[in-house]
């Protein structure tokens, strides 16, 4: 039995398909070679149990630094087309099945906004990241570290700006909105 397997097991994670156990155990040992990926989760439907035979894979990696990301990416690349993408021709699995990585950081922050720009996507951010996944790896408790600065709330501070912020910019929409 192989140590992601058995990672899985461990787990509780229930594949709909066996090309979609392939196609994450695939995945995850390209990742876990990678040196700079400081961990590895898995979001998604298949995260929550709800996965069927046309769910995609949604495997997140989480680096410190962005450059490193995009060279992981390219990496998985050249790996996804010789060793993934023939799984999208399998029988058991359906026209939107795929076997996708997504760069996460360990330390999100929020984004400076223009007045006129919408919301920024903080908080959606570190729901993906942290709050609705499974971990399967991390090197030197780099994930569980990261999470704690975020659940199961961020910092009272961060929240105090974060609602008003929200406030200021609701009320800005409200004002453009015109009365009836």
């Amino acid at each position: 039995v192989s140590q992601i397997w058995q990672t899985i097991t461990a787990m509780k994670i229930e594949f709909p398909t066996r090309t979609h156990q392939e196609g994450f155990e695939k995945a995850v040992q390209f990742l876990r070679g990678q040196r700079s990926v400081l961990a590895i989760s898995l979001g998604g439907s298949v995260a929550r149990g709800q996965g069927a035979y046309d769910s995609d894979l949604d495997i997140n990696f989480y680096v410190q630094d962005w450059r490193k990301a995009d060279r992981v990416k390219k990496e998985y690349e050249k790996f996804y087309s010789r060793h993934l993408k023939p799984l999208l021709k399998r029988k058991d699995v359906g026209g939107f099945f795929d076997v996708t990585i997504n760069d996460r950081h360990l330390n999100p922050g929020p984004q400076p906004r223009h007045w006129t720009s919408g919301p920024d996507y903080f908080e959606i951010e570190v729901g993906l990241s942290f709050a609705y996944v499974v971990l399967i790896d991390e090197r030197n408790r780099a994930f569980s570290k990261a999470a704690k600065k975020f659940l199961p709330y961020y910092s009272e501070t961060l929240r105090k700006k974060r609602l008003k912020e929200t406030v200021k910019y609701g009320l800005n929409n409200l004002a453009h909105l015109k009365p009836f």
